[in-house]
């Protein structure tokens, strides 16, 4: 299926050029991790492994409650606005029955101008959905794993019901007000053309955005080639071209605080490079600290290999930047800014 009109991005196309807006004293973006726990067990995430998640837990409130409150203190600190919070991870952020409060509470602050919770949708019901929309979530995205049952099976070790499941995520659609819905799937969750075309005709009527993403190298501890038989460091998240870059763009734009506190900001990388931990170092010092700014130095210096993690990572070719997030041909600019700070 030729489906060049039917590929959408998962991320707002409507961007600035990188290099004239960074360092930045406040990230775009800020991932809070509600829960480091699953139901799934995808073959290409790290769930699926023995090693598993690094002290996989449930964010508590009053956990939930010193982050956000470190988050206004970096808001206050800094001339930058943040654009995006999203509750997000690498468990399931439905686990967390507080989730709906906590896009409320974060909803109230107006922190940041958009609020988006990333779930495979297995665990939605009309009253979570209502509580989720009426709460003031601005985007829903779905993780889809397959067509069929079997399928799910196959890819997450998970029973599901798929009319159910798509029943749900209709009844959302339906009921969302201010809320975008976001549908994507991998293409290891389907089998040929005709399983691409069905997850397409059923999703399309009943969402926003309907996207299929190519898997990506992202888990240290996932042997890809049981995964997939095809070469997938040919090809980008949104089927670009993969090309070698020097610096990655995502520690200049993002900031990802796990369930346990410690944070990174890397993009879809596990286990990603950690900078500090919330709970030992307010984020207004761990964004604009000495760890993050020598990391950021080596970066631009070319030097990303000097860093152990940074070194083994394909995250940074193949998340598929925009071209405007593309930092390399601007390096000995963006450092002599860095230097400074």
């Amino acid at each position: 299926m030729n489906n060049e009109n039917e590929m959408k991005y998962g991320r707002d196309t409507n961007r600035v050029e990188l290099y004239r807006v960074v360092p930045r004293s406040v990230p775009f973006a800020i991932g809070i991790t509600p829960s480091d726990i699953c139901n799934f067990k995808c073959n290409y995430c790290n769930q699926s492994t023995v090693e598993g998640i690094k002290d996989a837990q449930i964010l508590k409130w009053e956990d939930f409650i010193t982050i956000t409150q470190q988050i206004e203190d970096l808001l206050e600190k800094g001339k930058d606005d943040l654009k995006i919070i999203r509750l997000i991870g690498n468990g399931e952020p439905l686990v967390n029955r507080k989730l709906p409060d906590m896009v409320a509470y974060l909803s109230e602050k107006k922190y940041a101008k958009r609020i988006e919770v990333t779930t495979n949708g297995s665990l939605l019901t009309h009253e979570y959905s209502d509580a989720l929309i009426d709460a003031g979530l601005t985007r829903l995205l779905v993780s889809v794993q397959g067509t069929t049952k079997e399928k799910y099976k196959e890819i997450c070790g998970y029973n599901i019901d798929i009319d159910k499941f798509v029943d749900q995520i209709k009844y959302f659609y339906e009921h969302k007000k201010q809320c975008g819905l976001y549908v994507k799937t991998v293409d290891v969750a389907l089998t040929g053309n005709d399983d691409e075309k069905k997850f397409y005709d059923t999703y399309k009527p009943i969402c926003d955005v309907v996207c299929v993403e190519k898997v990506m190298n992202a888990c240290a501890d996932v042997d890809y080639s049981k995964v997939t038989s095809e070469d997938i460091n040919h090809v980008t998240r949104y089927g670009g071209e993969f090309k070698k870059k020097i610096c990655c763009d995502t520690l200049f734009m993002y900031f990802n605080i796990h369930s346990n506190g410690d944070v990174d900001c890397c993009g879809c990388k596990y286990p990603p490079l950690y900078i500090g931990n919330v709970y030992n170092t307010p984020i207004s010092q761990l964004w604009n600290g000495e760890r993050h700014k020598a990391i950021m130095l080596k970066h631009l210096m070319g030097r990303r290999c000097d860093i152990d993690l940074c070194s083994k990572c394909s995250s940074i070719d193949s998340f598929d930047s925009f071209p405007e997030d593309n930092l390399d041909e601007h390096l000995d600019e963006i450092l002599k800014k860095v230097e400074l700070l």
